[in-house]
């Protein structure tokens, strides 16, 4: 591995963790043109492997604030961000719709009130009698299902998303530093870091020696003056 003031010289940005969050960083950043590389010690053991890749933003009931502004973002965003990785992977796409279900009548009826205070065609009521919900609750044999349904809404398969970015990601040349290479990574970091100690301490000594040896001269100038000053003091004294 090449050492690490190579690497700082070269690399413009160093992202820690490579799961979505760090890998679609990466994309945006190398898409400006700036090197990057990825640092994750345990990258196949990552919550992103594990995530459910749930799109929710026209069910979501919260329409105000700043987790509102930032998940209609997330809406426009997600369907550019596919077309464009559809390029590495053909396959990838948001899978629709998305269906929210509740046994809870209190939550049902939340849930209903938020359609009809919606009037939006893409989201719909699931009452028990729908062709959706009698199949739900043959399979799961589970009684007094309801819900609602909607067509904007859907999930991502979070482990192709993330295979899909590692094709695009390497198609870029973003650098990945692996376990191995992280614990050479620190190993060259801590060497630097020594180096860049050992650096100041010899600048400290460099600074340290100059100063003593001028405060040698000037110890052994004043001893001159004070010698003089007693030969001085020694011929008065005679001639007293």
């Amino acid at each position: 591995m090449k050492s690490l003031k190579e690497n700082f010289q070269k690399a413009n940005i160093v992202i820690i963790g490579s799961g979505i969050i760090g890998k679609f960083n990466a994309l945006e950043l190398s898409e400006l043109g700036l090197q990057v590389t990825i640092v994750d010690p345990t990258q196949l053991q990552n919550s992103s492997n594990a995530a459910l890749g749930l799109l929710m933003g026209n069910m979501y009931q919260k329409r105000r604030g700043r987790s509102w502004d930032l998940r209609k973002q997330s809406i426009e965003l997600w369907p550019q961000w596919i077309t464009f990785l559809q390029k590495f992977n053909y396959e990838l796409n948001i899978e629709k719709p998305l269906i929210q279900l509740t046994t809870n009548e209190e939550k049902f009826k939340k849930l209903e009130k938020f359609v009809y205070e919606n009037n939006d065609p893409t989201l719909l009521i699931l009452e028990r009698d729908s062709i959706l919900i009698k199949n739900i609750t043959k399979t799961f044999q589970t009684k007094n299902i309801r819900g609602i349904i909607s067509y904007k809404d859907g999930r991502i398969d979070a482990l192709s998303l993330l295979k899909t970015l590692d094709k695009y990601l390497e198609h870029k040349k973003v650098n990945f530093l692996e376990e191995t290479q992280i614990m050479n990574f620190q190993e060259d970091l801590l060497f630097f870091q020594i180096e860049e100690k050992l650096k100041l301490w010899k600048i400290y000594f460099q600074i340290i020696t100059k100063w003593t040896e001028k405060l040698f001269h000037l110890i052994l100038q004043m001893n001159g003056l004070l010698e003089q000053q007693k030969v001085v003091l020694q011929k008065e004294q005679e001639k007293v």
